[in-house]
């Protein structure tokens, strides 16, 4: 396996973070959330840079290794995939602000990725925050919609009407708490 960070070649790299990635799936798995995302942070020091070389090339900036245009492609969409399960790991250790943050760094890649909108939407529903979850939800649903993904769709809609019936209930809730101080004002 390559070093992380600086050493090895960009197929070597990516290597590295796809063993990282599985590791870290089985732990998940395994109930580990804390032991995935050591694995996680590996597989995201492995390849970051490499999802955009060439971009950092034309801004003036220095990037390891180029990487062909199908190794740029591997490395965002691996990174991706890590930083979705870095969410979850946070979600389920009761980070929610750091799941928030990695659900986002997922989506700076690709706004359209829907397990991004359902990761930072439960991240959100960790927080708190349904109108957050709600929002991310139905975003994610139509861009899973866009890309003729039925399930993931199906899965998100469920996810966001559940936060819609939350998010009335709390509406409610506010609403007889200022009746109840009105009415005895």
């Amino acid at each position: 396996m390559a070093a992380v960070g600086g050493s090895g070649s960009v197929s070597e790299k990516i290597a590295t973070a796809e063993a990282a990635k599985a590791a870290g799936n089985e732990l998940f798995q395994a109930g580990d959330a804390q032991g995935a995302l050591q694995q996680y942070y590996t597989g995201m020091f492995a390849v970051k840079g490499l999802e955009g070389s060439s971009m950092l090339a034309a801004l003036g900036g220095t990037a390891a290794e180029p990487g062909s245009a199908g190794e740029q492609a591997t490395a965002k969409a691996l990174l991706i995939s890590i930083y979705c399960n870095m969410s979850a790991c946070m979600t389920k250790l009761g980070k929610a602000k750091r799941a928030i943050a990695f659900a986002r760094d997922a989506l700076k890649l690709d706004e359209g990725h829907g397990k991004a909108h359902l990761r930072l939407g439960m991240a959100y529903e960790e927080n708190g925050n349904y109108d957050g979850a709600y929002a991310a939800y139905t975003t994610g649903a139509a861009a899973a919609d866009a890309v003729g993904d039925a399930a993931g769709k199906a899965s998100l809609d469920k996810r966001a009407a559940r936060a819609a019936k939350i998010i009335e209930k709390e509406k409610k809730k506010a609403n007889n708490r200022l009746r109840g101080f009105l009415t005895n004002s």
